[in-house]
């Protein structure tokens, strides 16, 4: 039995060490992700040409690709005189693009499946995003054109209660994890991520600059696996997942 205690360390270095490699194998927990958006569906383009102004417009998208099947895409400037500031959505991303000279802000919400433009702080009816053991979003980006301007990220519980995040995106693409836990109080006590009312996406301050980028999906994932150590006693290997 003392041989056995001795190499269980052992044991678990090397799952560890397996398990990074291998994904899918028997043992391995992995718990399945909320899609928010994959973009595959509900093909929409929004085009602000005249400004000051707002152009804004939803689209019904296919269950399983967009949460509760409805997104919105909102865009507003102070000026267009670069050209165009534009957004579009479906056939696998979400992309938008504002040109030098051009001065606006670019947005995307999830409120649910309403059939309206007015965004809807409780619309999604308390979605828990925890379920799972989730505690991230994961960004899946194409291409963006700054390195330097972010984006925030507002969960909703209620029109009171609610919470932000902040990601920039990598100039050559990637993949970004947003945890729960990052997020800092934005109104109220925060939101509760187990009474999730809304989400919102939107391009921050200096709102002058050129940029343009490519989102391909965005869901909740967990941060580690659990691998069951094999000696029947319970304890379980887990570690974070890496994200290049």
């Amino acid at each position: 039995m003392r041989s056995l205690a001795r190499t269980r360390p052992l044991v678990r270095w090397a799952c560890r060490l397996l398990l990074s490699t291998v994904v899918g194998i028997p043992g391995v927990v992995v718990a399945q992700s909320i899609v928010i958006d994959d973009f595959n569906s509900g093909a929409l383009t929004v085009v602000l040409n005249s400004a000051p102004g707002t152009a804004v417009n939803f689209v019904d998208g296919n269950a399983g690709t967009v949460l509760q099947t409805e997104r919105t895409l909102r865009v507003s400037g102070s000026s267009v005189a670069g050209g165009n500031i534009s957004s579009t959505s479906g056939l696998g991303s979400y992309g938008f693009t504002r040109p030098a000279g051009s001065d606006g802000t670019l947005e995307i919400w999830w409120d649910g499946n309403n059939n309206s433009t007015t965004f809807q702080p409780t619309g999604l009816g308390g979605v828990n995003l925890t379920a799972n053991g989730q505690n991230a979003f994961r960004f899946q980006i194409t291409s963006s054109s700054s390195a330097a301007l972010s984006l925030a990220f507002y969960v909703w519980t209620d029109g009171s209660n609610l919470s932000r995040g902040e990601l920039t995106l990598p100039a050559g693409g990637g993949t970004i994890d947003l945890p729960f836990a990052s997020f800092g109080v934005f109104g109220g006590g925060g939101a509760v991520f187990t009474n999730v009312g809304a989400l919102f996406l939107g391009t921050t301050s200096p709102s002058n600059q050129a940029w343009s980028a490519v989102i391909d999906d965005i869901r909740t994932v967990q941060s580690s696996l659990v691998f069951m150590d094999g000696f029947a006693t319970g304890s379980t290997v887990r570690w974070s997942s890496a994200v290049p």
